[in-house]
């Protein structure tokens, strides 16, 4: 995994490595825990770089792209820009793009706003207000948590091992910019995206189903796929690779048909 750059609108410095021949395909990784090499070390790029040029991207503030906690740095309209200067250093125009979580949450703004994307995935994220409302909800657990952390409480908080263990691990001022950020991009319902769309998400991911299930009529009336994987929470949805990826493979294969 050779590590390339590209400078964006605002400077900033961002890490993508680029494999394989054919179509390109711009995968976008889950944020915080996540950078690029999540596509790597699950072999998804091993086996998408045998049809497609591969594109992994870490998403600023992710891996060895450069990192901010100021919230004005993730604006959507840097992030577009680093996904354009990326696409297009690589010498490619139109792509096929497929996000997850966090990343997900990206390419639907991606697909809204960009003219070159051919076709998009959208893993464990969604539509409309929805996603200003999940960042909003976050802000006020951040906050407590940075100054829990700052004044030496946090081992008092009575928090269940994921939590406590997700706190310990990322970058809260990070992780606030971030949703701060998130809670101000531009609403994007399913009629807004301009590219076919497959939608997908685990039926134990409850937030993310739950929402994608009350969202079905706008977005099959959109002409999109929607599918629930039964079993699957939310990191299953990138981590259960031969649940998910013979069903992207096929609709990616079907906008070449």
């Amino acid at each position: 995994m050779a590590t390339q750059y590209i400078e964006s609108i605002d400077g900033s410095r961002i890490a993508y490595d680029v494999s394989g021949s054919g179509t390109a395909l711009v995968l976008l990784h889950g944020g915080f825990v996540q950078d690029r090499r999540v596509w790597h070390s699950l072999g998804y790029v091993e086996r998408l770089s045998r049809e497609f040029t591969v594109i992994t991207i870490d998403l600023r503030g992710h891996g060895e792209s450069d990192r901010f906690v100021a919230s004005d740095a993730y604006a959507i309209g840097n992030i577009l820009s680093d996904i354009d200067h990326v696409v297009r250093m690589c010498r490619a125009r139109d792509f096929l793009l497929w996000g997850f979580s966090i990343g997900a949450a990206v390419a639907v703004q991606v697909a809204a706003h960009s003219q070159h994307v051919l076709g998009a995935t959208i893993a464990g994220s969604f539509f409309g207000k929805a996603i200003k409302e999940y960042a909003s909800k976050n802000i006020p657990g951040l906050e407590a948590a940075i100054n829990a952390k700052e004044t030496g409480l946090l081992a008092e908080w009575d928090l269940a091992s994921v939590e406590r263990k997700f706190i310990e691990a990322v970058d809260l001022p990070l992780a606030l910019a971030l949703y701060q950020a998130m809670a101000r991009w531009p609403t994007v319902m399913p009629a807004d995206l301009r590219c076919p769309t497959y939608v997908y998400a685990g039926s134990a991911d409850t937030l993310v189903a739950g929402v994608l299930e009350s969202q079905r009529t706008e977005i099959e009336t959109a002409g999109m796929q929607l599918r629930v994987i039964a079993g699957l929470d939310h990191f299953q949805e990138i981590t259960a690779v031969d649940r998910v990826l013979p069903d992207v493979l096929a609709f990616l294969r079907g906008l070449h048909e």
